[in-house]
Parts: C-alpha cells; structure tokens; sequence
C-alpha cells in the first residue's frame, strides 16, 4: 500500500518538485506490473493529480497510418488490441484499489495519441507529461511521441530511459499467453489480474486472435488464387500475340446465269434484267 502526505502520493526515494496535474498514457492492452510500479506510481509522486489516457480507444479508428514510419502495424491489429475502454479502465482501477491509491488522485481518459491536435480536448495544456522510454532506436515510437507533445507546447518529463531489452515483460507477452492459455496472471498487476480472470478477457482475446487468423489465411488463400488467374492470363495474352494471323480468303465469286429470253439478236438485254 502506498504512502499519502498531504495529498501527495510517496513513492520510492522520489523528493522533488510536485505539479498540480500530470498526465500518462499507453495502449495497457494488458496492463503489467511496470506498467504501474515503473510508470503511474511514479508519475503521481510528481504530481497532486494525475490523467492516466489510454490509447487507441476507438476500435473503429484503428488503422495505422498509411505514412507514417513510426507506426508499428502489428499494434493495429484487432488481437493486438482486445481490450476495450471500459475494461482498461477497469483494470487501471482495479490496480489502484489494489496500491490504495484512492479515486480522487487520478482520472483514467481517452488519449488520442494518433491525433495530436486534439489531446488539449482531453487533458489539461498546463499538465506535465510523465513517461518512460525503452527503445533502442532514437527515432522510434515513444521519442517520436514525446517530441510532438514538446512541439505542441506540453511540458515532458522523462523519468527513466533505457533500451529495449531492458524490459522484463510486455503486454505482447501476456496476451501471447492468454492466447497459449499459459499463465499470464504472474505478469499482470495482481489487481489487474483479477479484474481480468472474473472478466474472462483471456477468453475474448483468444476469440479474437482465432477471428484474425482466420482473416489471415482466408487473405492468403485469395491473394494465390487471383495470382494463379493473373498468370493464366498473361500465359493466354502471349500465346495470343506469338500466332501468326493470315488474312481470311474471301469467298469466290460465282459467274452471273442469264436466260436465253434475256438476249436479242445475241445482245444482253439490260431491260429485262430489271424486271428479274
């Protein structure tokens, strides 16, 4: 349980400055311990009053950006995905009933990273953003992120860096082995957890990941087929164009009959043709 002086949460030997409002944000498609010991803790030590957004909310927006190079594909799948809202909110709710941190101290908000023109509609412009970065490419996705929150005005205040590997768990593990039905209960939050389990969200994961696949290998089947019919075309547009085309002959002409009675004194009558 944690520690709260006089309206501020205490959180490891953190003992420095304090704003009034601050603000994180994530997918939490499976929200982990570090999720909540590495970064919302954290962040409400820094501050009296915290906006916890969850990303990619809209099932029906979520499409990666077709220009956009530090969209990673694999997070807009719908298995990647499962977790609506309310379930994340539950969770993240769950998780700090289970820390005793009390509802009053945080608001859990649609964020909507993917469209930075209208995080002010959600959060407040004098907040400060809390984050963590753990990527080894300086030019990925969270200091993409963070630096467009810096480009719109926000206040950023990154608290840990690190690298890729130094991350002991993922929501891509948990929801691989709620897929595996492995136990994925030791790498949630222990309230998150149990919020998951009575909500049968491993349940509906794996319903989703099976819908997915089945997209998958009904997409590839299709993409053959119309290969196959491709090729069968060309193969009969060249076998077209490599034959010899002869002009037809033409049918030939029979000689005109005429009657004896057509002819006087041994001349083609041209009258009596008229009246044939």
């Amino acid at each position: 349980m944690v520690e709260i002086v006089d309206g501020v949460l205490k959180y490891g030997d953190y003992d420095g400055q304090v704003v009034d409002e601050g603000v994180v944000n994530g997918r939490f498609q499976g929200l982990h311990a570090g999720h909540v010991s590495g970064l919302i803790l954290p962040a409400l030590a820094r501050c009296r009053f915290l906006f916890i957004g969850v990303n990619q909310y809209n099932p029906a927006e979520m499409v990666a950006p077709k220009n956009e190079k530090h969209a990673e594909a694999t997070h807009y799948r719908r298995d990647a995905n499962p977790f609506s809202l309310n379930e994340r909110r539950g969770m993240i709710m769950a998780a700090m009933d289970h820390e005793g941190v009390p509802p009053s101290m945080y608001h859990v908000t649609p964020f909507p990273i993917e469209k930075p023109h209208l995080i002010s509609d959600f959060v407040p412009k004098e907040a400060t953003f809390f984050g963590t970065i753990f990527e080894d490419n300086e030019d990925g996705h969270g200091n993409h992120k963070f630096n467009t929150l810096r480009e719109l005005g926000f206040d950023v205040d990154i608290f840990a860096e690190g690298s890729d590997s130094e991350r002991e768990v993922s929501g891509s593990m948990i929801r691989d082995l709620m897929v595996r039905k492995g136990n994925w209960q030791e790498l949630l939050h222990p309230g998150a957890a149990k919020y998951a389990w009575e909500h049968r969200l491993d349940k509906k994961l794996r319903t989703l990941f099976y819908i997915e696949e089945m997209k998958a290998t009904r997409l590839e089947r299709e993409g053959e087929e119309q290969k196959k019919r491709l090729q069968t075309l060309v193969a009969e547009a060249s076998a077209n164009l490599d034959t010899e085309h002869t002009t037809p002959s033409l049918p030939a002409q029979s000689k005109p009959v005429f009657k004896s009675s057509q002819f006087i004194d041994g001349v083609l009558d041209i009258s009596s043709l008229a009246r044939t």
